[in-house]
């Protein structure tokens, strides 16, 4: 990959070489590891995680009631899973805990790698667990939209107005590139309290 502004959605090389020759078999097999790559020019991947209320009969997402004056995020939220393509590269290949940055609800967040088993790739680990800061913030996904130009939040099965976390991930080292292990972002999972 050559492309530096903004994260890509893209296959790894690993992934990309077994599914050319898993293609000649014609095993009907997709071999995918689809994630979101990035080194630092890329600038910020942004998400919206957002906050399911399990006492809401509707059945929509998020909470749609004034949440700020109920909890905090770091009241509602357990913890923030943030995993890469388990792939290695090398020892140059970017570091979840040291290379990235990471906003959560506006705030600077620390991310320490995960010591269990399931989350390690031929001794690799390739999973974070990012902390939900004290005064983070809430926001609204109608106001995450608006904020952001291409508008890739949306999504029309989904009530837009509710709330949740605004999640910022950045490559702040600048020598990670891409021949090296660019940044990876293959899955973001979180539990609430």
């Amino acid at each position: 990959l050559l492309y530096n502004k903004n994260w890509v959605m893209n296959l790894g090389s690993e992934a990309k070489q077994n599914a050319f020759s898993f293609q000649k078999y014609n095993f009907d097999y997709h071999y995918q590891k689809k994630a979101y790559y990035g080194v630092n020019p890329s600038g910020n991947l942004t998400m919206f995680v957002p906050f399911i209320d399990k006492e809401e009969k509707s059945g929509f997402w998020g909470f749609k009631k004034d949440i700020n004056k109920k909890k905090k995020p770091s009241q509602a939220f357990s913890s923030l899973i943030l995993c890469e393509v388990n792939e290695h590269i090398g020892e140059k290949q970017c570091n979840m805990a040291e290379s990235m940055g990471y906003l959560v609800g506006g705030k600077k967040s620390e991310a320490q790698y995960i010591e269990s088993n399931g989350v390690s790739y031929q001794g690799k680990k390739i999973c974070v667990s990012v902390n939900v800061p004290e005064d983070a913030k809430w926001t609204k996904r109608s106001k995450m939209e608006k904020e952001i130009k291409d508008n890739s939040l949306r999504q029309k099965s989904i009530s837009k107005d509710y709330y949740g976390l605004s999640l910022q991930i950045s490559v702040k080292d600048k020598y990670v590139f891409w021949k090296d292990g660019p940044c990876s972002i293959s899955h973001v999972i979180w539990e609430q309290k």
